[in-house]
């Protein structure tokens, strides 16, 4: 069975993995500020969007400002190939009118290609029962894919957090 096509950014991934699984939980860990967010916006969410799938991001640790910021450099370089906004500077707003009307080429192309397909929703509490309610409100939206930025580990150094983080990860495919 074919999980959920990320072959447009992901071609060796996609093709060893088959596809993110469909109703499976696919976890991307590392280590702190490595670009994890970043990395799985762009290459894992982008491309399940851009095929037409519903989408649900749950964040818990940045503003969905940031995803927003994200999308914005994502379809300025790799839609519409404009590299002149690096990331520091859209957050600075110090553009220059080439700037503005690329930015707002790129705003339509998310307005109409991306927005109807990515839902965002803030949790910053890491409580087990919200990421559930969450869930249930993207199945009734009709998402296919639920990502959640961040599952927090705190570890005490005798397992028993990590315990704790499968048991509630067990919790979410049993409702």
């Amino acid at each position: 069975d074919m999980g959920i096509n990320i072959s447009k950014y992901l071609p060796k991934i996609n093709y060893m993995i088959c596809g993110l699984p469909r109703k499976e939980m696919t976890y991307i860990s590392g280590f702190q500020n490595v670009g994890k967010s970043t990395w799985s916006f762009i290459d894992y969410i982008c491309p399940v969007v851009e095929d037409g799938l519903k989408v649900m991001l749950v964040s818990n640790e940045q503003g969905i400002k940031n995803f927003k910021r994200l999308l914005m450099i994502h379809v300025l370089t790799r839609r519409l190939n404009y590299w002149k906004i690096p990331l520091k500077k859209l957050k600075s707003k110090n553009t220059c009118k080439e700037d503005l009307e690329m930015q707002l080429k790129a705003q339509e192309i998310i307005n109409n290609e991306y927005m109807p397909y990515l839902l965002f929703a803030e949790a910053f509490d890491y409580n087990i029962n919200t990421t559930k309610k969450l869930i249930k409100t993207a199945n009734a939206r009709g998402c296919e894919v639920f990502a959640y930025d961040t599952f927090k580990l705190d570890s005490d150094g005798d397992g028993t957090a990590y315990i704790g983080f499968i048991n509630d990860s067990k919790s979410i495919f049993q409702e």
